[in-house]
């Protein structure tokens, strides 16, 4: 199914649209990318078009819309060129920080590096919805870029983010910048497989496994020093021991982190590779349209993994990044079991 494309200048104002098959990737707390091809040919090949920097999207009426920007590499191929582009957080790669402390909570800070990205020279970026709770953070920066402070307060404090496309009511583009707790819904949907996943999925089961722990916090002594154990008694893969070390632990939290961690690392952890089939012809009863990043969603296979001694699988995965091409009208997902 093919998507209507649109390209925009640097500041957002709509240039043209364009006829062409586009490939694009949504990925949580990084930048996707996207590339078409177009005929030399095509009265739209223009370089005013095309120009890197220019802005573009990508709608299609069951999948959530795509904008970024286009950016090197261009290659020129016999009759055609191939454009390259990149989802709208990649232009926060490109804004440096010359702020050298950055104190708040995650989303204090957010909003401040967003206000200085826009400072600079403006991105068309606006804050949207802004989770405040959590922990105060600490990052003594200089000279990094907006993108490289997102990913260390996501990787810091386990929160999520997003910059979304949105569409004026002048036809002009702009971006909503989100930070939130954790993105996504809880669908009650389910991925299928031979009925709207293809058989085959790919499944790797990997990450460290942990049975025994011990979480520990910081103190003068091993007395005054926050602590606790949990271990898995009926685990099948023997004593697997290791030492968890929370600088901001306190003795009313030990207990619970170290339940948690557990949870989290007593079995291998599951990362699937599938692809979602376009299974209905009415958008809103669509997998596609029921599957968006951050998602957690019921699958159920029974060619691949093992339960109870024989094949198959019944478990939640979260949804960490999709990839959809018009030509073959099939969503490529990959997905981490959930951990409850």
């Amino acid at each position: 199914m093919s998507s209507r494309i649109s390209i925009y200048d640097i500041n957002g104002i709509k240039l043209t649209e364009i006829d062409a098959s586009f490939s694009r990737t949504w990925m949580l707390n990084r930048y996707g990318t996207g590339d078409f091809t177009i005929s030399v040919t095509d009265p739209k090949a223009t370089q005013e078009n095309l120009r890197f920097g220019n802005l573009i999207t990508a709608e299609h009426e069951k999948l959530p819309i795509w904008g970024g920007i286009i950016d090197t590499p261009r290659t020129w191929m016999p009759g055609a060129i191939k454009v390259s582009c990149y989802s709208a957080a990649y232009i926060l790669t490109s804004r440096v920080l010359d702020l050298s402390t950055l104190r708040g909570t995650a989303g204090a800070i957010f909003e401040k590096i967003i206000s200085h990205a826009n400072s600079r020279t403006h991105t068309l970026f606006s804050l949207g919805e802004v989770y405040q709770g959590g922990v105060a953070n600490e990052f003594l920066k200089y000279g990094v870029t907006v993108y490289a402070i997102m990913q260390a307060m996501e990787e810091e404090n386990g929160h999520d983010w997003s910059v979304i496309p949105e569409n004026t009511n002048t036809g002009n583009l702009s971006f909503e910048c989100n930070w939130y707790e954790k993105r996504g819904m809880i669908r009650e949907i389910g991925l299928i497989e031979d009925k709207n996943v293809l058989i085959g999925g790919n499944l790797v089961e990997q990450g460290k496994i942990v049975n025994a722990l011990l979480v520990y916090g910081s103190g003068a002594t091993w007395a005054t020093k926050p602590h606790a154990i949990a271990t898995d008694s009926n685990s099948p893969y023997g004593l697997k021991e290791a030492l968890f070390f929370i600088s901001e632990l306190t003795h009313e939290e030990a207990q619970d982190k170290a339940d948690t961690l557990l949870k989290k690392y007593k079995n291998p952890r599951k990362t699937f590779s599938l692809t979602a089939l376009d299974d209905t012809i009415t958008p809103a009863n669509s997998i596609f349209y029921n599957i968006r990043i951050g998602d957690t969603i019921p699958v159920d296979l029974h060619t691949t993994g093992f339960t109870e001694g024989g094949f198959g699988l019944t478990t939640k995965v979260r949804i960490l990044g999709m990839g959809y091409n018009d030509l073959d009208n099939q969503l490529s997902l990959v997905c981490d079991e959930e951990i409850l």
